[in-house]
């Protein structure tokens, strides 16, 4: 409530933000130069006041921008000889109050307007800041100030956001896909010829031939020594049926008459380990080959004894 009383009395006392600022952004030019005039344009959406004087026997300008609502529009100077873009200090509502502008010489710069969406404004005005001399001020100057002085501020550079051209993209690419058809040149290139990685050594290198194994007298030696031990088991089953079928009795397991002598070492847990089933029954003759591999490996080592190799390898032939 306070606020709208506020803004009606402004309305009828004639008073508003933009003509309060106005006045006093004035009074302060008046008090730092000496010479001056100053160019000014308004609508219903900025006020805009560019002047020109002489601060101490030097030319100075200074620009006054003032937003009717907080942030909608900004004031860029554009530089005629690059086109980059340049602003003074702003306020926090995006206003400007430089009394006194620090500009490059011999450089002109154009006042334009954009948007908060950084969209250039078209303007009825044309305002800009060129190099002149004291007597040209002095010529063209319409009012005398207090000659106060003040303190000149630099332009900051509008620094745009990084882009790449579309010619820069195409040519990385194509560099990229450059890189990639030799490479994959090279590596076909290797593999036809048999070279580097692909040569036959490398593939040979760390690879257990099953054949030769297979082929090989020890591996004959032990498949016989195997066979026989199926065989004389598979003869104490066949006479331990026959007489669970003459005398109908319990069924009692046949004992070797030597003493049996087990390690306690888990096989079926080593064998797994392994990637090795320890289920016999489904598996065909290549897989309980490399399981025949693996517990000659461990009756070599010690690791199991005679008794636990005869009687796995039961197990593992056992139809």
């Amino acid at each position: 409530m306070k606020i709208l009383m506020f803004m009606i009395c402004s309305l009828l006392l004639g008073v508003t933000p933009a003509s309060e600022n106005r006045e006093n952004y004035l009074n302060e030019i008046d008090k730092a130069y000496n010479e001056y005039s100053y160019q000014e344009y308004s609508n219903e959406y900025y006020n805009i006041i560019i002047v020109e004087g002489i601060i101490n026997d030097k030319v100075h300008q200074g620009i006054f921008f003032f937003n009717d609502v907080a942030r909608s529009y900004n004031l860029y100077l554009i530089n005629t000889d690059n086109n980059r873009l340049y602003y003074p200090t702003q306020t926090s509502r995006g206003d400007i109050f430089a009394l006194s502008l620090l500009l490059d010489k011999d450089v002109n710069y154009e006042i334009s307007i954009f948007n908060k969406d950084f969209i250039q404004q078209s303007t009825f005005f044309e305002f800009s800041l060129k190099p002149k001399t004291i007597e040209e001020i002095k010529t063209s100057a319409t009012n005398i100030g207090q000659n106060k002085g003040s303190v000149p501020i630099d332009l900051k550079l509008v620094k745009k956001p990084f882009t790449i051209s579309s010619d820069v993209l195409q040519i990385l690419i194509a560099f990229l896909i450059g890189i990639i058809g030799v490479c994959a040149f090279v590596i076909f290139y290797y593999k036809k010829r048999g070279k580097g990685m692909f040569a036959a050594e490398y593939k040979s290198e760390n690879v257990f031939n099953f054949k030769e194994f297979i082929e090989s007298s020890s591996f004959i030696e032990d498949t016989n020594n195997t066979e026989s031990i199926k065989n004389e088991y598979q003869k104490e089953d066949n006479i331990s049926n026959q007489s669970l079928d003459s005398t109908k009795e319990t069924y009692k397991r046949y004992y070797r008459n030597v003493e049996e002598e087990y390690s306690g070492f888990d096989i079926k847990k080593h064998l797994n380990s392994k990637n090795l089933s320890s289920e016999y029954s489904n598996l065909d003759s290549i897989e309980k080959n490399k399981i025949m591999l693996e517990l000659m490996t461990l009756k070599n080592k010690n690791i199991i004894t005679n008794d636990d190799y005869l009687e796995e390898t039961m197990k593992l032939w056992k139809e």
